[in-house]
Formats: C-alpha cells, sequence, structure tokens
C-alpha cells in the first residue's frame, strides 16, 4: 500500500515508492491522494499549491496565502507543487484514475478537505 502518489497533467504519476516528497516534480500537479485511516484515501484537488508538511508528514494544499505560511513557517526540505489549468474531461480522466488507484484503500466517504468531481 503506498502513503501518497502524485497525479500530473498528461498521466505521469510519483508516489513515495519513487523519493521523497521533496524528489516529486514540481510543476502540473492535478492531484494528490495520500491514506487516511478513517476515509480509506483523501483526494486533494483543485488547488493552486500542494505541499509537504514535515512536521506531520502529510500533504496539504491550498491557495497562495497557504503557500507563503508554508515557505516561512514550516521546518525542514521544502516541497511544493504547482497546479495547472487543464480542460475538464482531462481533469475527469485523471480524478477517475485517482479515485480508482488499486495501491490505496478503497473510499469509505468523503473528507472536508476535498473537493468534488466536475
Amino acid at each position: 500500500m503506498r502513503k501518497w502518489r502524485i497525479y500530473y497533467t498528461g498521466g505521469a504519476t510519483f508516489s513515495d515508492a519513487d523519493g521523497a516528497p521533496w524528489d516529486a516534480p514540481a510543476t502540473g500537479a492535478q492531484c494528490v491522494v495520500k491514506d487516511d485511516s478513517v476515509c480509506g484515501r483523501v483526494v486533494l484537488s483543485c488547488q493552486d499549491y500542494y505541499w509537504w508538511d514535515n512536521a506531520r508528514g502529510e500533504w496539504f494544499a491550498g491557495d497562495v496565502a497557504g503557500y507563503f505560511q508554508h515557505m516561512m513557517l514550516g521546518k525542514g526540505p521544502k516541497a511544493v507543487l504547482f497546479g495547472q489549468y487543464i480542460r475538464n474531461d482531462e481533469y475527469h480522466n485523471c480524478m477517475v484514475a485517482a479515485l480508482a488507484d488499486p495501491d490505496f484503500l478503497a473510499k469509505s466517504a468523503w473528507h472536508s478537505s476535498e473537493r468534488s468531481m466536475p
């Protein structure tokens, strides 16, 4: 089972099996899937920025204010991913793949940090 996987524009992925968060390509991020003991998996999507929080050991997502807060207050190596606008059908395909990823537990609920599909 994976702890997290990043989905990129064009279908590429990067997970904890491929390297550390700060080794992941920074541009073209579409969503980040992370394991969750309550929901099975959480899919962070529709955000401008995604960042790895060293203190909590997990990915978060947000806007420019969250990005700056992470850059100013976060300790240790920085891992920031930059989102990219794509067509709705491309985003839909990315989300379908993220929700069906066999390396994570089945989704049992929606977390408050998640966005719905278009």
